[in-house]
C-alpha cells in the first residue's frame, strides 16, 4: 500500500483485553498483535484439550479396575499401568498449564516446554 497524499497517520484503533495495535509504515495501516494475555488463553485451552482427552482416556482402565475389585480379583495390571500412565500425563501437563498461567511475558510463556507424550 503507499503512503496516502498529505501522509497523514489514522489513530490506532482502541486496545482490548486481546489485541494491541502497532503501525506497519510498509503497510501504511494499524496491524493487530494479540496481547499476552490473548495468547496465554489460546495456549491454556489447547493444554486443556490435552488434559481433557488424556482423562478421558481413564475411563476403560478404571472401568476394567473397578470391575475386577467388584468380582474380588486383583486389578488387572495392565489397566493399573495404564491409569499411572495417564496420571503421570495429566499432572505433567496440569504444570505446563500452571506455568503458562504464571507467565508473566511473552518470551516466559515462550519459554514454557510441554512433557514428551
Amino acid at each position: 500500500m503507499h503512503r496516502p497524499a498529505g501522509g497523514h497517520q489514522p489513530p490506532a484503533p482502541t486496545d482490548s483485553e486481546h489485541v494491541t495495535w502497532t503501525w506497519d509504515a510498509t503497510a501504511w495501516a494499524w496491524q493487530p498483535q494479540p496481547t499476552l494475555t490473548a495468547v496465554k488463553r489460546a495456549r491454556i485451552a489447547q493444554v486443556q484439550v490435552a488434559i481433557d482427552a488424556a482423562e478421558a482416556e481413564q475411563a476403560r482402565p478404571m472401568r476394567e479396575v473397578v470391575s475386577a475389585l467388584l468380582g474380588g480379583a486383583a486389578a488387572p495390571s495392565f489397566a493399573a499401568a495404564k491409569l499411572t500412565a495417564l496420571d503421570a500425563e495429566i499432572v505433567g501437563l496440569r504444570a505446563v498449564r500452571a506455568a503458562m498461567a504464571a507467565a508473566a511475558t511473552l518470551a516466559e510463556l515462550g519459554a514454557v516446554v510441554w512433557p514428551v507424550l
